[in-house]
């Protein structure tokens, strides 16, 4: 039923609603169930079922509003809808946007008026992608950053550590290696980064750089604990009883005119060699003993005095090698020749002790071990001196200047590999 100005549409819960001739191609809501109904052309004066699905297509433009018009503003709605059904199963073919509570049809996937998809939970409107807050952002930036600075230094102390084994196995400190701690270096924070920026790129060169250092550091410490070592070795405590116990064991064997370096000098090392890695305690149990021996027994057994005396004036006297020059480099050492020197110094000292009256033995055999001590400890502090010498060139030595090229090579290595720069 029409009049002049209004028409009666039915809305799907049966309700019928009386709209001005103006709403046609709009839609209005029923005030009974909130159904948005398009309000379609009166025909005849019959009044219009249901809607039915409209195919998709452009409503034609709405006439001008009319006085009557604000009295349906919160009536009407501002774009059309192909989506409404008519028919009295209109409800079956219907579903409620659970974000923006409009009707869409049942097949739809999207809502055409907020564009939400209910498929994906959680879904922002079509055509928007969800933005992180900065604090995530930061979190994701943070988490690939964080990422290629622990492969980088993963990387740098790999090829930092096969550096340090060449070194030790060859003998030789290789700077051209360092270019291969810049290059993992670099390739750490490309991989676990992957962002071309300077960030990246200065924190490759750090990397390489932290690896470069820690080579040559290790190098370094290798060649002073092997020092270290030998000069602390001959200054402990468990040194001294192994010294004493090999004078016993030059006792018992006689040295047989044999060398020093024999194999009965080297039982006698085996058999001392023990007390050189004992602690306090175990060492207390046997010095006592050792140095109540060392002091006192000893000087009292005049068959030692004899082999020990016989022993110092053959060290005591110049040997196979004494003259040769420091700085020759063409001088090899001859074993031959070393144990041939030996029995011929071991023969004069034993004529030697035989022309030492027996009871100038014992002071004269103090006397040659005080200045051995004495030379001996001299001996240590040139050591010492010339290990800090030595040290200090080679630690010079390790930054020389195609190190450095080597160096700076790494380093930009690291910074472009680290920066995402493929060329």
């Amino acid at each position: 039923m029409t009049s002049d100005n209004h028409q009666i549409v039915r809305c799907q819960c049966s309700a019928k609603l009386r709209v001005p001739a103006a709403a046609v191609g709009r839609k209005v809501a029923c005030p009974k169930c909130g159904f948005k109904i398009l309000v379609g052309a009166p025909s005849g004066g019959s009044t219009p079922s249901a809607p039915k699905v409209q195919a998709a297509s452009r409503p034609a433009a709405p006439p001008p509003a009319s006085d009557e018009d604000s009295l349906l503003d919160d009536l009407l709605s501002s774009e059309a809808s192909s989506q409404t059904a008519q028919g009295p199963d209109l409800a079956a073919h219907q579903k409620t946007c659970p974000k923006c509570k409009s009707q869409m049809t049942k097949d739809a996937r999207v809502c055409l008026t907020c564009g939400h998809d209910p498929s994906i939970i959680g879904s922002a409107p079509a055509g928007k992608q969800p933005k992180a807050g900065k604090v995530g952002q930061l979190a994701v930036g943070t988490g690939r950053f964080g990422i290629g600075c622990a492969l980088s230094a993963g990387g740098a102390l790999l090829a930092a550590g096969l550096w340090y084994v060449v070194a030790i196995k060859t003998g030789f400190e290789i700077g051209y290696i360092a270019w291969g701690v810049g290059v993992l270096a670099g390739l750490g924070m490309k991989f676990g980064y992957g962002q071309e920026n300077m960030r990246g790129a200065m924190a490759a060169m750090v990397m390489a750089a932290f690896g470069i250092f820690a080579a040559k550091g290790m190098i370094y410490k290798n060649l002073t604990s092997f020092v270290t070592n030998i000069v602390e070795s001959v200054n402990t405590e468990g040194g001294e009883v192994a010294d004493r116990i090999e004078m016993r064991c030059d006792h018992a064997h006689d040295l047989d005119g044999d060398a020093p370096w024999a194999d009965s000098r080297e039982h006698c090392s085996d058999e001392a060699s023990p007390f050189y890695d004992m602690d306090e305690g175990e060492l207390a149990n046997v010095r006592g003993e050792i140095d109540q021996w060392y002091e006192v027994e000893r000087w009292n057994d005049p068959e030692y005095v004899k082999t020990r005396l016989t022993y110092l004036y053959a060290q005591d006297m110049p040997g196979y090698g004494d003259d040769v020059e420091e700085d020759d480099d063409e001088w090899e050492w001859d074993d031959a020749e070393a144990n041939r020197d030996w029995k011929r110094r071991h023969a004069a000292a034993v004529k030697k002790v035989e022309e030492t009256p027996e009871g100038d033995r014992v002071a004269t055999a103090k006397r040659i071990e005080q200045k051995q001590r004495e030379e001996f400890e001299e001996g240590v502090a040139k050591l010492k001196d010339m290990f800090g010498v030595g040290s200090q060139t080679f630690f010079k030595a390790m930054f020389g200047p195609i190190d450095l090229i080597f160096i700076l090579l790494a380093l930009g290595t690291a910074i472009k590999l680290g920066g995402g720069q493929e060329d």
